[in-house]
């Protein structure tokens, strides 16, 4: 693929949104780097159900158990239940439905969407597809065990959704259930990044990733660069040769815009939405040929793509919905290229077939394959018979590259690279041509360690290094070939390169740079390609002649790239007494050989400045009206700091002078020294200030600006819900930040529950984090604590309470948290006991687990049942630290074990039962086991 690839730059550190950030001159490059990925989770279930619209279906509870379920009405056939409006926190760009549902054979349950940006304005109903087994094999460890999981339904910028589920019964008049249904909506296009939010950044990230030098890997863009968030994944990798490669389709947009957001979209929702601890593809492809890098972990690792054939299974996903689209050019030599080098990579013959679960099927193959489904719809199954003979060709090729044709010395060049056939350890043979002739013939057997870690089944003797001697002054093509010694018939081009063989002197102007009062220094470097010795080197300033001097400085780098001719040639000018204005500096390499031409090696202009000079680098909210800013400033004629006076909506602000140390500057103006910094803070009073620096003169001109930056003071508290927890029974803890922009002091932080009053705090705790993002106002911002619960499902909110300038008292965010009213753990282990030669029609089974009802700290029993059959009643009241940690309020004393007896049986499942004593209705089962 041509990927371009761009240089890699990061920034340290967090800005937050008051910071007006500018880059200064000569800083940092990049883009700005993916968004933060965030998601949230509406779940419903009972009665509220009863918020929504029926026709031929209703909200019904089930006979003895009370549970409230979605079905379909009496002597009805068929019917449709419509949500009522449901809104996000947040706008959000997809959303995926998931859940709980009761299908007789022949019955269905179909599920639809609809988006809204105001509440008022509706999309089209949009079908959910679902996923038909595209999932990990631990599935059932998962959030989401249990339940049927959409695929993401993806619309930009919404706010409101709704869903509806089209019910039919079957022939014998039988109606599916739906008991609970969870809707989780994310948002990867960063449309929470508010500029009040601590995650508004500023980072910087490259763009795509490069394959290593010696492989045949394909450019692919990593996890780091398409946005994964890490502290997502949880799912600890586990690892098996692979023997398939399995291709999958997204049933997305065809036509994505932002196909990389859908690829963070995908990932939340595999990952948080429905447990499962990271994304289940292996990779993705989009439709431009760009390859994502999906499961965590590398070559090997188990993905979670198609249930029972992850584990020896790459799992390959192309973002579209190929059932109607068409697939690209770019896409499919995009496939070919990954899939042929998976095959290289473990050997997998593109041709083959091979056994995977007892099944003998070809090693390239559809999800359809495995599972029932129509994925990855018929437009894109049909190109794997191509999919597999063109990877084929590839893999039995010889494999490498020309990496490099460098001019080593006069008349003399060497090419080199590496070359790999993998049908045989052995080195293969390469020829060398040039300019269409054949040159020589030579064995790729040098040591090439990084060809031995991309392929460590064949050794690291696969490096070529010829050189071409007597070779003429112009330009040359140099080409490559690997000779074929396996099952394939041709001798592939590894690579061509030009190279321009020099007669006359080069090199080069490197760098033009005021360095001091009227300075300008001179960097580059000169070689003549008919001698090893350095040369002379003439500079002349505006088409007149300054001085000369020989290139003789040590450059290393100039060495590397031209071996056969040392590393003594660069050279370093400087020119001084320069006036004030632009100037054009030239330099001109003097020929030492057969020739007399003496060429350009290059031209710069600089203007060197008269007046002062310099950058207002950054603006903040520093305190209680208070800004805080800083920058640089020289003035040109003196190395001495100088004066800086502020306006601020073009009033006086105040002086500063610009004698910090800046090792920056003393980088790009080395002989001024490092002293020119400034930075300083300045009382504000309107909402929207324009600050203005000026550097003062001290010389000749005048004052000159260096900068204006506008910030906007907040007036309102602003800050953070970021945590709502279960606690003691009947409680949540809840914590975050707050302050208001008018007052140092701490702030009362209100707290509602479902509406309803629920308590207050004062945000006086020690916050370090929050300190260092608006140090003016210290560290004791925090707010914890504690409120009063009643209800299963609760919706809770922080408001900031004001205590300055502004008029509101703003949310600081909502959450929703689920409180379980029934008992919940697990049974952790299960073995069987010592015989009892006493009693040979019995045994003993030993096991251990812990339980808890959330409506007491007091121990609960659990009864056992093996294989149907009461086994016995444990209570549980040992000590489990790792309970205790996880569930703080309700203690450590919460464990169960012990052995109960049961007839010999061939196999004994075991499950455990938590018995309720406070709210809750039923007493669930926390496990089962078999042994």
């Amino acid at each position: 693929m041509n990927i371009k690839n761009r240089s890699l730059f990061f920034t340290a550190g967090v800005i937050l949104a008051l910071v007006v950030f500018t880059l200064a001159s000569g800083g940092f490059g990049g883009n700005q780097a993916p968004p933060e990925t965030i998601g949230d989770d509406i779940v419903l279930s009972g009665s509220d159900f009863l918020e929504g619209a029926t026709e031929g279906a209703s909200v019904t509870s089930i006979t003895g158990t009370g549970q409230q379920v979605i079905m379909l009405s009496e002597a009805e056939s068929a019917g449709t239940y419509t949500s009522g409006r449901l809104q996000a926190d947040y706008a959000f760009n997809a959303l995926g439905l998931h859940w709980v549902e009761d299908v007789p054979d022949g019955g269905g349950v179909e599920a639809e969407v609809r988006f809204s940006r105001d509440g008022t304005n509706w999309g089209d109903w949009l079908k959910v597809p679902v996923a038909d087994d595209a999932v990990p094999d631990h599935v059932n460890e998962t959030k989401s065990a249990g339940e049927t999981i959409g695929q993401l339904v993806f619309y930009d910028e919404a706010r409101f959704f709704q869903y509806r589920l089209n019910l039919t019964s079957n022939q014998a008049g039988e109606s599916p259930t739906v008991s609970r249904l969870t809707a989780s909506y994310i948002d990867a296009m960063g449309y929470h990044e508010s500029p009040l939010s601590p995650a508004a950044i500023w980072r910087k990230v490259g763009a795509f990733a490069q394959p290593p030098p010696a492989s045949a890997q394909p450019a692919i863009i990593s996890r780091a660069q398409w946005g994964a968030d890490e502290d997502y994944m949880t799912w600890e990798p586990e690892y098996q040769t692979p023997r398939k490669q399995i291709i999958h389709h997204t049933v997305t947009n065809n036509f994505d815009s932002n196909p990389a957001a859908t690829v963070r979209s995908i990932y939340y929702y595999h990952a948080v939405s429905l447990g499962w601890g990271d994304i289940g593809y292996n990779f993705l492809v989009d439709r431009n040929g760009n390859i994502y890098e999906g499961r965590y972990g590398g070559n090997g690792v188990i993905g979670g793509h198609a249930l029972s054939w992850n584990y020896g299974s790459i799992g390959i996903a192309v973002l579209g919905d190929y059932r109607s689209g068409e697939v690209s050019s770019q896409t499919y030599k995009a496939l070919v290229e990954l899939m042929t080098w998976k095959s290289i990579v473990n050997q997998i013959n593109p041709l083959g077939n091979d056994y995977l679960n007892g099944t003998y099927l070809p090693n390239y193959l559809g999800h359809r394959d495995v599972i029932s489904t129509t994925c990855p719809g018929d437009n894109l199954y049909q190109y794997l018979p191509s999919l597999r003979n063109d990877a084929y060709v590839d893999f039995v090729r010889p494999h490498g590259t020309l990496d490099s044709v460098a001019i080593t010395g006069p008349g003399q060049i060497i090419s080199s690279g590496w070359a790999i056939d993998f049908d045989t350890t052995g080195p293969v043979e390469v020829h060398i041509y040039m300019d269409d002739r054949y040159i020589t013939a030579f064995s790729a057997d040098g040591s090439r360690p990084d060809v031995g870690a991309a392929y460590p089944g064949y050794g690291d003797s696969h490096g070529y290094s010829a050189q071409i001697d007597n070779v003429s002054s112009g330009p040359h093509t140099v080409c490559t070939y690997g000779i074929n010694v396996g099952a394939g018939d041709s001798n592939p081009l590894l690579g061509c390169k030009v190279i321009d063989v020099p007669v006359d002197p080069f090199g080069d102007l490197n760098s033009l740079s005021l360095t001091g009062p009227n300075q300008i220094n001179v960097d580059g470097w000169a070689i003549d390609p008919d001698v090893t010795e350095p040369i002379d080197v003439h500079l002349y300033m505006d088409g007149r002649y300054v001085s000369a001097f020989t290139a003789d400085n040590t450059r290393t780098d100039v060495g590397a790239v031209y071996p056969g001719y040392g590393d003594d040639h660069g050279y370093s000018a400087r020119i001084d007494n320069v006036s004030s204005g632009p100037h054009t500096v030239c330099t001109y390499a003097i020929n030492a050989g057969v020739r007399d031409t003496n060429p350009l090696l290059g031209c710069k202009v600089i203007d060197v400045p008269v007046d002062p000079f310099g950058d207002l680098n950054s603006l903040s909210l520093a305190g209680p009206n208070q800004l805080s800013l800083g920058g640089w400033a020289i003035d040109p004629d003196s190395i001495e700091p100088i004066q800086v006076h502020i306006y601020v909506n073009g009033q006086w602000g105040g002086v500063l002078t610009a004698n910090d140390p800046r090792a920056d500057v003393d980088n790009s103006y080395p002989d001024y020294a490092p002293d020119h910094g400034f930075s300083g803070t300045i009382p504000v009073s309107a909402a929207r200030n324009t600050v203005c620096a000026y550097g003062i003169n001290t010389g000749p001109g005048g004052n000159s600006l260096l900068g204006c930056r506008v910030i906007d003071v907040p007036v309102n508290p602003f800050g953070n819900l970021e945590g709502v927890s279960a606690g003691a029974p009947g409680q949540l803890d809840v914590s975050g930040w707050a302050l208001d922009p008018g007052t140092a002091e701490p702030i009362a932080v209100h707290i509602y529950v479902n509406g309803q009053w629920g308590g207050a705090f004062t945000a006086d705790a020690t916050r370090t984090d929050v300190g260092s993002a608006f140090p003016g106002y210290g560290d004791s911002h925090g707010f914890s604590g504690s409120v009063a619960v009643r209800s299963a499902v609760n919706t809770v909110c922080a408001y900031g309470i004001n205590q300055g300038a502004g008029d509101t008292n703003p949310l600081l965010g909502c959450k929703v948290i689920d409180v379980p009213v029934n008992p919940f753990g697990d049974l952790n282990s299960l073995s069987l006991g010592s015989p009892d030669p006493s009693d040979p029609d019995h045994v003993q089974i030993d096991m251990g687990g812990w339980a808890i009802d959330p409506g007491t700290t007091g121990p609960i029993q659990v009864h056992i049942y093996v294989n149907g059959q009461w086994g016995g009643a444990f209570t549980a009241d040992g000590t489990r630290t790792d309970v205790g940690s996880a569930y703080p309020g309700y203690g450590d004393s919460h464990g169960f074990s012990g052995s109960v007896t049961a007839a010999v049986s061939g196999s004994y499942t075991v499950c455990a039962y938590g018995i309720n004593l406070g709210a809750g209705d039923t007493n669930p089962l926390l496990g089962c086991r078999q042994i």
